[in-house]
């Protein structure tokens, strides 16, 4: 079971930590940027379902996404990161549940960026970590 406190059946630009910080390195790395905002998304978005099935496919078995309510996330990270963040974290997941529609996706990013990124895909990602 892969369970995150999005919609089931709402496409999301997934993006990993290392591709993120494709995105970070090339704000750095262009002063004339300074003072915008750089959209990061990932290379594909996909619904939470496409994910799982992802993965699933990866490592060869079934999984099932599950849309997690947000009081239980809240519940479950907040021994780990404490209640402030862990409501500040249910906020910003309540928010991307309701807005899916306007998140950025890897076609709005500038072209003259998107050259510079060799994004990976969920399926490379998940062949590359859950393996």
């Amino acid at each position: 079971m892969l369970a995150y406190p999005v919609p089931t059946d709402q496409p999301i630009s997934w993006i990993s930590l290392d591709d993120a910080a494709q995105y970070h390195a090339y704000a750095l790395t262009h002063p004339e940027l300074a003072g915008n905002i750089l959209a990061a998304p990932g290379k594909e978005s996909l619904t939470g379902e496409e994910l799982a099935q992802t993965f699933g496919s990866v490592l060869e078995q079934e999984i099932k996404f599950v849309s997690l309510p947000s009081d239980h996330f809240e519940a479950a990270i907040s021994p780990l990161l404490g209640e402030q963040n862990a409501a500040g974290l249910k906020g910003l997941y309540q928010w991307i549940s309701g807005h899916t529609a306007i998140l950025p996706t890897y076609e709005e990013v500038a072209p003259d960026v998107n050259k510079d990124m060799e994004l990976t895909s969920a399926e490379e990602w998940a062949s590359q970590t859950l393996r």
